[in-house]
């Protein structure tokens, strides 16, 4: 069979292809091109490890005639990982754990790009429906969805730095509405009852620099937590009841995180903040704060055990992010 020139762009580049009239658009990208990133899993179009983007439409590159690219542009995962705007997909996907065998990644990835591309701000169910034409049978999907939606949340405009002795009474401030807003969301016990944490505390915690603060755009403290790196910095996490650590490494530690309720996203951000620094992070709430386990399960941690702790009697949960 006489071969044709199919001409298209690929990755924003060019390209003039001697091909098969009858050759997939997978065949030309990995047989002709090596594109290897895209992968072939069942070859009926079905699973969607083929995925790959035609002038911004998904397709099953498996199934796909190469001669319906004729002066098309179309993106693979080689592509994703050359563009900075598109490669926070991929961060995303690493940071959330939504990458375990990874064979299906690139096509999920690529549909992520396209549902994003069309819909900035999708609710999780509408990220499911984006994602229903890619399978995986390793992560079960949570983890996948939780990546999504942490690149649909607008990026509040804040910054971190450590706390100074003069942030001391609005520190104080935020610590005391901390307390009401955990009463008044059925957590009455977990700093309520102690009235936590003791001003001395806080005045240690930033005599040895290990508190900081979250500051809004216009340099206001709005946020306040504990920070520490290192092997074995938290004593109370060297005995775990149900479970274990997943990894007896160096890690960072949060305590005491709190925000004054004046904008969105302060404890996301604290909690993005310290992983970023260390990228193993340990975390353990009350059994009874519920919002904080709801912020742990949207990053990516995973709950470990129980732990306990000094100021009282009750159990905490532990959680861990690697």
């Amino acid at each position: 069979m006489k071969k044709i020139i199919l001409h298209c762009v690929i990755n924003g580049k060019d390209m003039s292809i001697s091909i098969e009239p009858d050759a997939t658009l997978v065949h030309v990208l990995r047989e002709e091109l090596h594109m290897t990133g895209t992968k072939i899993g069942c070859g009926s179009g079905d699973c969607g490890a083929c995925t790959v983007l035609v002038d911004g439409i998904s397709v099953n590159s498996c199934i796909f005639p190469a001669i319906q690219a004729e002066g098309c542009h179309i993106l693979t995962i080689e592509g994703v990982e050359a563009d900075p705007r598109l490669a926070r997909v991929q961060k995303a996907f690493v940071d959330y754990g939504a990458v375990q065998c990874g064979f299906c990644s690139p096509g999920m990835i690529l549909s992520v790009i396209r549902l994003l591309s069309r819909n900035p701000h999708p609710t999780d169910e509408e990220i499911r429906r984006g994602i229903s034409g890619n399978l995986c049978r390793c992560t079960g999907y949570q983890a996948i969805v939780n990546a999504v939606r942490s690149l649909t949340d607008p990026s509040p405009d804040m910054s971190i730095r450590k706390t100074r002795i003069e942030d001391l009474p609005i520190v104080l401030d935020i610590y005391s509405y901390a307390r009401n807003f955990m009463a008044e969301r059925g957590n009455p016990k977990q700093w309520g009852a102690t009235n936590w944490p003791p001003a001395e505390l806080i005045r240690e915690d930033i005599r040895c620099g290990k508190s900081y603060v979250c500051l809004n755009d216009s340099d206001q403290v709005i946020g306040v937590f504990y920070y520490e790196y290192g092997e074995e910095i938290e004593p109370t996490y060297r005995k775990i009841e149900e479970g274990d650590w997943g990894d007896s490494g160096p890690y960072g530690v949060v305590h005491r995180m709190a925000g004054n309720g004046s904008q969105k996203g302060i404890g996301r951000f604290c909690i993005q903040w310290a992983y970023q620094q260390c990228g193993h992070l340990r975390v353990d709430t009350h059994p009874d704060n519920t919002v904080m386990q709801s912020l742990l399960d949207k990053e990516g941690f995973q709950k470990r055990g129980i732990i306990h702790v000094v100021e009282d009697n009750d159990p905490r949960y532990a959680y861990e992010k690697l």
